[in-house]
């Protein structure tokens, strides 16, 4: 499920800090950091005239605490990002130092200072973060089930399996951390719902391994945890930058984006038959990296005006369908132009492909990769228009049996007050964008396949018709 991550780094690696990661993996040295990650958190929102309360989606977001009428900016101290190499380097990273991926160890690091007696130099920043993850994979079972019918809901279930095999391995590789399942399973969602892009460093004693410039791990790109810009909550709208500055000026050396990697989930389609199989599948959102240092800062910028009390917003992408926003974020959003259902598809002596189905409708590639299959799988020198009516008649099969799973999870929407109102609305949202997208491709390939029929109606017609004349010129002879 998903692509493997690196290794983390060996036992001299991880005992070899350099000055950015300077107190990690001993207890005094930890216990330090904390204190002065402690100090920063405590300063650094009213230093940006913000504030943390409560937003009107029963979250938390940023506000600001007056006119801001050149924009936010937030900045952190590289030294306090969590990331695969600063998780490598903790107490509970060095206990993992072989048989774990980064990602893995990772989500160790976060569960363990998930703990309210952790000593983790993370602890500051771990104990502000929600209690509850907001990823479909920690909501309640009542939640789950109205993901029934879909991709992401059948991905799930996979994913539970994985985490559960992974806490078995820790607790046996780290017994002294005591990690709970629960924990586990928070950290997961933490990291889906919080990462930015990782920040690449200069000194190589910090670079875990080459595979690591793009290391992707079974829930995508691994990138990093950036302490209080993580409370900036999404809008499609906002034009927000993520930069690294040094420390002793203003000054900003290169930028990227600020959008998070990506997931997905995909369904492998057959064109012989109408079955499907869900699998999970990563997508690494492509962004300008940027080389950081001990000396330098992560700087958030958002140059909209705000008015004193309004809040301040992140751009978590604009590409992403409803079925990424809801597997990281947990919510989705009404007619979401980006909603799409991803396809696997297997071409003729190539490797299976993903392609997404959107609301542009059927693209020429997929339709040659159908073609190519069927040119594959044909034994028998069937011609063009044979294979064509085999991989119209594959699709169809595939397209009507998702919108009939669909259907059957439908009726589960309506549960009360059984579920929050804010999962009920996204998932109804996440569902109708996928029956929008799968009831536009029939038609178009219904419409297809009747234009089809008709132009060898009129083939048919016209072949009779010359077959005729050419009797009726002999019977004349």
């Amino acid at each position: 499920m998903g692509e493997t991550a690196a290794p983390v780094p060996t036992d001299s690696a991880c005992c070899d800090r350099a000055p950015l990661h300077d107190g990690l993996g001993d207890e005094a040295g930890e216990r330090d950091f904390a204190a002065s990650l402690q100090v920063f958190l405590d300063t650094v929102l009213a230093e940006a005239h913000l504030e943390r309360r409560s937003d009107e989606h029963c979250g938390t977001g940023l506000f600001a605490t007056r006119d801001l009428p050149h924009g936010v900016l937030i900045k952190v101290p590289r030294r306090f990002v969590l990331d695969a190499t600063s998780a490598a380097k903790t107490l509970v990273g060095c206990q993992l130092v072989s048989g774990f991926t980064s990602e893995e160890v990772l989500l160790a690091v976060l569960a363990e200072a998930r703990k309210p007696e952790s000593l983790s130099a993370f602890r500051p920043y771990v104990a502000i973060l929600p209690d509850a993850a907001p990823d479909p994979g920690s909501w309640p079972e009542a939640a789950k089930a109205l993901l029934v019918g879909t991709d992401l809901g059948t991905a799930l279930q996979d994913a539970e399996l994985e985490l559960v095999a992974l806490h078995a391995r820790l607790a046996f590789a780290a017994p002294s951390a005591a990690l709970e399942l629960s924990h586990l399973r928070w950290a997961r969602g933490m990291l889906l719902s919080r990462r930015f892009p990782e920040f690449k460093l200069v000194e190589a004693v910090e670079a875990v391994s080459e595979a690591d410039e793009a290391e992707v791990g079974v829930w995508g790109e691994l990138g990093a945890l950036v302490p209080v810009i993580d409370f900036m909550n999404h809008h499609r709208a906002a034009v927000t930058s993520l930069k690294v500055s040094e420390a002793s000026s203003e000054d900003v050396s290169e930028s990227a984006v600020a959008q998070p990697p990506t997931t997905t989930t995909t369904t492998t389609a057959t064109t012989t038959t109408a079955s499907t199989t869900t699998t999970i599948t990563t997508t690494a959102r492509t962004t300008t990296t940027t080389t950081a240092t001990a000396g330098q800062h992560i700087v958030v910028c958002n140059s909209s005006p705000r008015l004193a009390g309004e809040e301040v917003f992140n751009n978590y992408g604009t590409g992403k369908s409803n079925e990424e926003l809801l597997a990281m974020y947990g919510f989705a959003e009404a007619e979401n132009p980006a909603d799409a259902v991803s396809l696997l598809l297997c071409g003729e002596g190539e490797q299976p492909e993903v392609f997404r189905l959107g609301r542009q409708g059927l693209s020429l590639e997929l339709w040659s990769t159908l073609l190519g299959t069927e040119r594959a799988e044909d034994q028998a020198g069937a011609d063009d228009d044979v294979r064509e009516e085999k991989a119209a008649a594959a699709l169809r099969t595939a397209l009507v049996g998702k919108l009939a799973a669909l259907a059957e999870g439908d009726a589960l929407l309506v549960t009360g007050d059984s579920v929050a109102r804010n999962i009920l609305i996204s998932v109804g949202h996440y569902r109708a964008g996928l029956r929008q997208v799968l009831e536009a491709a029939l038609a178009e390939l219904d419409a297809l396949t009747a234009g089809s029929e008709a132009d060898s109606d009129e083939d048919e017609e016209a072949e009779e018709e010359t077959a005729e004349e050419d009797e009726a010129i002999l019977r004349s002879g």
